[in-house]
């Protein structure tokens, strides 16, 4: 009996072990379903940072949330209020010294009670009031960009902290991080799981998407984005144009889908010096991509014309369309023009841009059997909010300088669009850097030096960033390839530098000096690409490191 009752002891506490085994694993299965879910559509809302900056505080919190509320902004499907950096109380110098203590005795993060006289949760309950969702910011760093106090070390405090004020969307930034990426990443979604409240999270990490997308609902992939529609190629700039940022997507379709988003950053529409073409055509080409449509303007002060292009709904709902599928380019016409399709959960259905990156208008033909199709096509026009017709091989129309002509495509068959990308022969193929497909940080196009292939070589300048070339090219099919860098160095010092390829390939390289610089030499290395549009990068470093000129980069399939 005794025996007995022993086995039959063993027997009911393995049952327990292994019914709290399952459950355990249930649990982790539910929540990351959940985690997924939390944005079945790109987020809708407005952000601080793009017109504010630091200069953000408590009434204009309040006032944009009113504004959001007044201008049909929330009607539209705008959601969340998200103050940026720069709300916190605590300061880290650059020495990642604390100067001004951010945090209470038990470790709670302190808002800047200048800015925030009733604290942050007062903020919160007053947008949930109106009906919004609210966002907040921090670095998982020991400093934000603007050197206040970040989260390390203080993950799960900080994000009972956010709960407990009601936070609905984190955006996390990676500005003063020195830690492995996969690890921090690891250790926030550990931390969010434990939480009750559902959160968005957006991150700023870089362009290991396949890591990213395991912790985040959203994520950055290019620096910030300017006001500016296109650099001069003769400018130096750090950071991005609008038109940088739409090449930018180019190859990152695979990455998309519900719940999980490619974020080409906030908007500009309404701010600077953009013309209501540009602003038009920014806003069309967020919806196209699928992307966040997170608005940066004063919502408090916009113009008529800027509400009417933020609240269109129309374009809105090529945005928000269930299948959350991005727009890729299918043809370009001419040098700055770009057909992009975007298909949609309605098979019969699709929405096309035609895009104008040049200053002058021009007219621009859309040919059906580019999308698959043989049969009519009734068009709308999104912009005009008019039925433009039944049309039956083609659709023709005037495209605005720097704008955009967006429609909607009802058929009675499926799309199909060909996206031929050109097969690299055996000899190579070429793509030289003056040639509109490229990105440029901190480098301009010359032609004093001679000895270079094309119209013009990029020259980095030797300033204390570091200075970025991205080759965008692509290839039709997947495998080894040997690459070349044709470049020139006079300097007498080798530069070491990085070379991405694509989201997960990162090495160190060294270009030695050329022996003066109008000679010239290939540094060739071997890579894997992909059938896409392909993303080469050049990474600096800084100052003089950054000093090398870029002529063209040679691709030649492995035999």
């Amino acid at each position: 009996m005794i025996t007995h009752g022993k086995c039959q002891m063993e027997t009911i506490k393995m049952k327990t072990i292994l019914f709290l085994f399952i459950s355990l694993i249930f649990f982790q299965v539910t929540y990351s379903q959940k985690f997924g879910e939390l944005a079945q559509t790109p987020p809708m809302g407005w952000n601080s940072w793009n017109y504010f900056a630091t200069r953000i505080d408590e009434q204009t919190v309040i006032g944009i949330a009113d504004a959001m509320v007044e201008s049909g902004m929330k009607d539209a499907g705008y959601q969340y209020v998200t103050i940026d950096d720069n709300w916190q109380l605590g300061r880290v110098d650059k020495n990642r010294q604390m100067t001004v203590n951010g945090r209470d005795a038990s470790g709670v993060l302190l808002a800047n009670t200048q800015k925030f006289p009733n604290g942050i949760k007062a903020v919160a309950d007053y947008v949930h009031s109106k009906g919004l969702k609210f966002g907040l910011y921090t670095s998982p760093g020991l400093r934000t960009c603007t050197g206040c106090n970040g989260s390390q070390g203080y993950e799960e405090t900080d994000l009972k902290t956010f709960a407990d004020w009601g936070v609905d969307f984190i955006k996390l930034d990676w500005c003063g991080c020195r830690e492995d990426k996969e690890e921090v990443l690891a250790r926030w979604r550990a931390a969010m799981d434990k939480i009750e409240r559902p959160i968005v999270l957006s991150v700023n990490v870089g362009y290991e998407y396949p890591l990213i997308r395991k912790h985040a609902n959203m994520w950055r992939t290019t620096g910030d984005i300017m006001n500016v529609w296109s650099y001069p190629p003769d400018t130096a700039h750090r950071f991005f144009s609008i038109c940088d940022v739409i090449e930018a997507q180019a190859g990152l379709e695979s990455y998309q889908e519900p719940g999980f988003w490619n974020d080409p950053d906030m908007l500009q529409v309404g701010n600077g010096q953009l013309s209501e073409d540009e602003n038009r055509a920014h806003f069309s080409m967020w919806a196209m991509l699928g992307a966040p449509l997170i608005a940066g303007n004063d919502l408090r002060n916009m113009t008529d014309a800027v509400r009417d292009i933020l609240t269109n709904r129309e374009v809105i709902a090529i945005d928000q369309d269930p299948l959350g599928y991005p727009g890729r380019i299918i043809a370009e016409p001419d040098d700055g023009l770009q057909i992009w399709f975007k298909r949609l959960q309605q098979p019969t259905s699709g929405a096309i841009a035609l895009l104008n990156h040049n200053k002058k208008p021009v007219r621009i033909e859309l040919k059906f059997s580019d999308l698959g199709l043989f049969g009519p096509v009734f068009i709308r026009d999104l912009w005009k909010h008019k039925d433009m017709g039944q049309f039956e091989k083609s659709f023709s129309t005037e495209v605005p300088g720097h704008g955009v002509v967006l429609l909607k495509l009802f058929t009675y068959e499926r799309f199909d669009p060909m996206v031929n990308f050109p097969a690299i022969p055996d000899e190579g193929s070429v793509f030289e850097v003056e040639s509109g497909h490229q990105i440029m940080k901190l480098f301009t196009i010359g032609n004093s030096y001679k000895g270079f292939t094309g119209s013009g070589y990029a020259l980095g300048h030797a300033v204390p960033y570091d200075a970025r070339f991205t080759w965008l090219f692509p290839v039709a099919k997947s495998g080894r390839y040997r690459v070349g860098i044709r470049y020139s160095l006079g300097n007498a010092e080798p530069i070491s530098a990085a070379i991405r390829i694509n989201e997960t390939d990162r090495r160190a390289v060294t270009f030695s000096p050329t022996g003066g610089w109008d000679k010239w030499e290939t540094l060739f290395f071997e890579v894997n690409l992909e059938r896409r549009v392909n993303h080469l990068c050049f990474y600096g470093g800084d100052n003089e490191l950054n000093v090398i000129a870029l002529d063209h980069l040679r691709v030649i399939p492995c035999k």
